[in-house]
């Protein structure tokens, strides 16, 4: 297959590229146990390990999507070597570095796609453009949320055009392709302080992608950048494991040794993360009365407790007598016949949030808001608002034993 070449030419000489005309049709997708879904091509190596490392040896199956180049400010050239970093580090953890590599379709756009085929292990490459820590660059992840854009070109050797609509259906294309039973993303609270927006918003995206589709999967969501603050939980033979994979990715992306080689020391950030895990899991299954601190949700209103239907949180809908707990157009609740419409999905975090599974509308500074949450508000109403969560403070709702 021509589409090995490319791999080859960036493990073994150093090139950043061989060009877009060694790459043919990639091999399409298949379905995976594990489905990862982050912003940058160092994301999964740096937050979520050792799980996805343990993932690969398990050989149930894992596909890892990129949304961004991680690019930064540059072209290509930047984001090719971290391709390649990917792929020294995902083949010493499988003891495998046959990678076919080609271009794929989905949804409509064109996206590469790297496969060890013996393994079942999947690197998937959207190359929207990098958005800076601050959502600062032109065709940020932030300014598509805000609106502030309205689409942006892929920074890849085969360009298309993504708009905030069609970014989030590309990826529930990828749910519906691979059949995952776990999801792994980025931290979609938004609720953890500083972390970079590309992370927070591909959170929120794989959340509304998750709504688009019927699949019912765990969904694990990491924390990012502010994981420093916390304790270290990763010591001993379990961080020397992570590092170790980690230093291949190094080794391409960085030029600390050749590519295809590992590098004997790692950048000291890189470390502090590699040395903390952190996630929030998603709730699939629970039943009771939800309770805020103002009374028990009661549709579109607070009641008290006493007198507030059972709700019971199921594939995503939340149930009760009378029907779904549906969000109009206007973010207003309501109780409609049970159906699979994601204005009918609902996320519940282990932090006590009830995230809906509808884009929030545009408008500015979405920094730290990407997602509308069920929000009580001052007279005993019950809404959904875009939950600007900077300080974590998002409606929590706690859900009562009956």
């Amino acid at each position: 297959m021509r589409s090995f070449v490319l791999a080859a030419c960036l493990l073994t000489s150093g090139l950043v590229a061989c060009g877009d005309n060694q790459l043919g049709t990639g091999a399409p997708l298949a379905v995976t146990h594990d489905l990862v879904v982050v912003a940058h091509e160092d994301d999964d190596l740096l937050f979520m390990q050792p799980d996805l490392i343990e993932a690969v040896r398990r050989g149930t199956g894992m596909t890892n999507v990129y949304v961004t180049a991680g690019n930064g400010s540059h072209g290509t050239s930047a984001a090719n070597p971290r391709y390649a970093g990917l792929m020294a580090a995902y083949g010493e953890a499988a003891g495998d570095h046959d990678w076919l590599c080609g271009w794929i379709e989905i949804a409509g756009h064109a996206a590469q796609h790297c496969r060890l085929e013996a393994e079942n292990v999947s690197l998937v490459f959207l190359a929207y453009p990098d958005g800076g820590i601050p959502g600062d660059l032109p065709n940020s992840l932030l300014k598509l949320w805000q609106g502030d854009i309205t689409s942006a070109t892929t920074i890849a050797d085969r360009t298309t055009v993504y708009d905030r609509e069609s970014l989030i259906d590309t990826v529930a294309k990828i749910i519906e392709d691979t059949h995952p039973a776990i999801i792994h993303t980025l931290d979609l609270t938004a609720g953890h302080n500083y972390d970079h927006t590309d992370h927070m918003i591909v959170g929120a995206i794989t959340t509304l992608a998750l709504a688009r589709t019927n699949a019912d999967p765990d969904l694990i969501a990491y924390r990012g950048y502010n994981i420093a603050s916390e304790p270290a939980n990763k010591t001993g033979a379990l961080f020397d494991e992570t590092e170790h994979i980690l230093s291949y990715y190094e080794a391409c992306a960085t030029g600390c040794a050749p590519c295809g080689q590992s590098c004997s020391a790692i950048n000291k950030a890189h470390l502090t993360w590699l040395g903390r895990r952190y996630a929030l899991g998603i709730r699939r299954g629970v039943h009771g009365k939800l309770r805020s601190a103002a009374g028990c949700l009661a549709g579109n209103v607070l009641a008290p407790c006493d007198q507030a239907p059972e709700w019971t949180l199921s594939r995503g809908h939340l149930e009760t007598i009378g029907g779904c707990l549906e969000v109009g157009g206007t973010g207003a609740l309501a109780l409609a016949a049970c159906g699979p419409e994601p204005a009918q999905r609902w996320l519940a975090d282990d932090e006590g949030h009830l995230w809906a599974g509808v884009p929030p509308p545009t408008a500015p500074n979405l920094s730290h808001a990407h997602l509308l949450c069920m929000t009580p508000k001052v007279g005993g109403s019950v809404t959904t608002t875009t939950c600007d969560n900077t300080t974590g403070t998002a409606p929590r709702w706690q859900w009562a034993p009956v």
